[in-house]
């Protein structure tokens, strides 16, 4: 669930993960998301972008703390790109009532957004679709107020334990060795 901000206070940019944040141990779905962008951080076109960025506020609700994915910064605009795995409306109200009012605060710049995501569901708006980050950007800097949808399939490398296992014959344990087979002078 997405904390909605109210009544800021203060917002400072961290130069690196708070202490207090526990470094948690993804799995499943979430270690997916995780690869998927790390994945897009290494990726070329997403050089020119700040990687997990980590804000620090105080709002009506108190001390907080939010990590931006990706943020994109011009002479014109501050644009904020939000990774999923898979499409999800939830995005839209993270960037609405998260991560916008933040920036909004922080610098005087105009502040918009986009979702990037591997994968599209029905419920993705078609017409905001593009494949092209810096259509993605345009769009953005065009109109602040939409959210467009940025679409990077990338191929995930597996974590080392998701590979197959070798499945051992029944007999095998460790220093036996293989029973006879009743061959003359084998084993």
């Amino acid at each position: 669930m997405t904390r909605e901000v109210q009544g800021l206070t203060f917002v400072r940019v961290l130069r690196e993960r708070p202490e207090c944040i526990p470094h948690g141990r993804p799995r499943g779905a979430k270690a997916a998301g995780v690869r998927y962008e790390e994945a897009l951080a290494a990726s070329p076109s997403f050089a020119t972008a700040s990687h997990g960025v980590w804000l620090e506020f105080g709002d009506a609700r108190g001390h907080g703390y939010a990590q931006v994915d990706f943020l994109f910064v011009a002479d014109e605009l501050i644009a904020v790109g939000e990774a999923k795995l898979t499409w999800t409306p939830a995005a839209y109200s993270q960037l609405r009532k998260l991560y916008f009012p933040l920036l909004q605060r922080y610098s005087p710049k105009p502040v918009g957004g986009f979702i990037v995501c591997h994968n599209l569901t029905r419920e993705t708006p078609r017409n905001e679709v593009t494949c092209d980050l810096s259509e993605a950007l345009r769009r953005v800097a065009f109109d602040p107020t939409k959210i467009p949808t940025l679409h990077v399939p990338l191929l995930l490398k597996e974590p080392r334990h998701a590979a197959p296992k070798l499945r051992l014959p029944s007999w095998w344990r460790k220093g036996q060795a293989a029973p006879r087979t009743g061959h003359p002078g084998g084993h």
